[in-house]
Order: C-alpha cells, then structure tokens, then sequence
C-alpha cells in the first residue's frame, strides 16, 4: 500500500504545498493580516484545503528553513518557525514529520546542494504534469517526490545523473517505518 504523503514548503507569505496525488497549491494569508491573525488565516485555510485533496497524509515532508539569520536577522528566523509550526499542526494528527535542510533537498532535485531557484524548476521530470505557479509549490513537489522515494520505495533511474546524489540523500535522512 503507498503512504499518502504531502510536501511541504512553508513560509508566512506564500506556502507550497504538493498533496497526495502530486498536484501543487500554495496558501496565501489573507491580505494585510499580520503576527496571530495571519498565522490564523493561514492554519484556517489549509485545514480546508486538505480536505479537499483527499487521502489524509500520513507523512508530511516539508523544507526545514535555513538555519542562519540572514536577512532579517532573528525575527524573520521567528516568524518562519511559527509559520512553519502552524502549517505542521493544521493537517492532520497522527501525522510523521520528516524535515529536509534546503541543501539536501536541493540535491535530490538537482544533484547539487547549491542549485538556484531556475535550476529547482528546470529539474522537474519531463512529462510529469506538475503546475507550480511559484517557487514554494515548486519546492514542496520535490519534498513530496523525496518522500515517495525514503518512505514508499519508489525505485530510483540508476541511469539518472542525480542517482548517486540521489542515494546519498536518501542514507542521509531517518525515514519513518510505518
């Protein structure tokens, strides 16, 4: 039996989101909300969501954030786990969380842990019917396509120059027995 899993790419402006059955979508906040109320919008609209992408997931990948200041120092690291704390609770219970840092992730898509945004899109499998209208949906695809491969087994191409990478990633995650 296939585990339903979903990706997640969450963030406290636009959060990507691939279900089940691999198609994307990203929630917004509602417009000019901040701090609680944003978060609020947020968790109250993927709740609703999730019903409307059926089955339940019973694994949830989503991106870790970067774990440095950067830009924005301390509070843009805050706001970014609350965020990502709100997301997390909103889907379901019973629920296995598997955290991906940004650079594995972007070696399981690209091969390269230092891969850009154009490249994250330009790695999307040819014929695989993906419509991301943003980065975030873009990202949370390849979390759902990494937790296909560590939890559900999904055979890799041996002939794919990212299959090393790729296996390497795979050792490197502690992936949930169901």
């Amino acid at each position: 039996m296939t585990v339903p899993i979903i990706g997640i790419d969450p963030s406290v402006t636009s959060t990507g989101i691939a279900w089940p059955d691999g198609t994307t979508s990203v929630i917004r906040p509602a417009p000019n909300t901040s701090g609680f109320d944003r978060l609020r919008s947020i968790r109250t609209q993927l709740r609703k969501a999730r019903l409307l992408h059926p089955p339940l997931p019973r694994v949830v990948v989503y991106e870790k954030p970067i774990e440095a200041w950067g830009k924005g120092g301390p509070t843009v690291v805050l706001r970014l786990g609350e965020a990502r704390g709100v997301v997390l609770e909103a889907l379901a219970d019973d629920v296995v969380y598997v955290g991906i840092e940004p650079a594995r992730l972007k070696r399981w898509a690209t091969g390269r842990g230092n891969a850009g945004k154009d490249q994250m899109v330009e790695a999307l499998p040819a014929g695989v019917s993906v419509h991301c209208d943003t980065d975030d949906e873009v990202d949370a695809w390849w979390c759902w396509h990494l937790g296909h491969a560590g939890v559900n087994g999904v055979p890799l191409d041996q002939n794919d120059p990212r299959f090393k990478a790729r296996l390497e990633v795979l050792a490197a995650i502690d992936w949930p027995v169901l």
